[in-house]
């Protein structure tokens, strides 16, 4: 007999023979419990390796089992191909970031940021800035969400963009920066807006473009 044990990041194979404890944990715990295991990684047996799977060429014999917390009934199951609707998997977000699909798009955004800044920084000399998050209001432009302050009739403002940032570093004498920057716009849910959202902005002084430079050119994400 065996069962799936999935980790963070891949999928374990436990077989288990005679045992009645251990067949007694793992048959009968819920989907998504914790469980401890213990026992001796063996290869497979020719013809049953998996290459779809990082582990497909091993499988674990188990000794021992240990049902460390059983899950209550959830919301809906853990598979990307379960239809599930927005409202739900926001609701039950710590569940939502479980699937494959959610854990691919954070490590790819991961990935993504730290190749951008060791290009930037490590072979052409950026700078990476990071600006207040507090700011005061500037006028034009979308409408600032509205921070209140300990100070009566005192607010901060969440800066839409990290425009009035830029020029200020400008006339600091900061040639080439660049910032993966958080901007607020309080502009109601329509389809094509977001409250939150992240910007990309990088800056380099005219007078030291590098025609190789940026390519290609680092611009707003969607």
């Amino acid at each position: 007999m065996f069962v799936h044990l999935r980790k963070i990041r891949f999928t374990l194979l436990l077989i288990f023979e005679s045992a009645a404890s251990v067949k007694k944990i793992l048959c009968e715990a819920p989907m998504e419990s914790v469980v401890q295991v213990s026992g001796t990684v063996i290869s497979r047996p020719p013809g049953q390796e998996n290459p779809k799977m990082p582990t497909g060429e091993i499988e674990i014999k188990v000794k021992t089992a240990k049902l460390l917390n059983s899950c209550k009934k959830l919301p809906f199951e853990i598979k990307d191909f379960v239809k599930k609707t927005e409202a739900l998997r926001l609701r039950y977000r710590y569940l939502d970031l479980r699937g494959v699909q959610m854990q691919y798009n954070l490590r790819l955004r991961s990935q993504m940021v730290m190749k951008m800044r060791e290009y930037l920084c490590n072979l052409h000399g950026f700078v990476d800035i990071e600006t207040p998050t507090l700011f005061k209001r500037t006028p034009g432009g979308a409408k600032e969400f509205v921070i209140p302050s300990r100070e009566p009739g005192k607010f901060y403002s969440l800066p839409q963009s990290p425009q009035q940032f830029k020029q200020l570093l400008m006339v600091g004498g900061l040639d080439r920066y660049f910032q993966v920057a958080r901007c607020y716009r309080d502009e109601g849910s329509r389809p094509d807006r977001q409250p939150e959202f992240t910007q990309v902005l990088s800056y380099i002084h005219s007078s030291l473009t590098d025609s190789a430079l940026l390519q290609p050119r680092m611009s707003k994400p969607g």
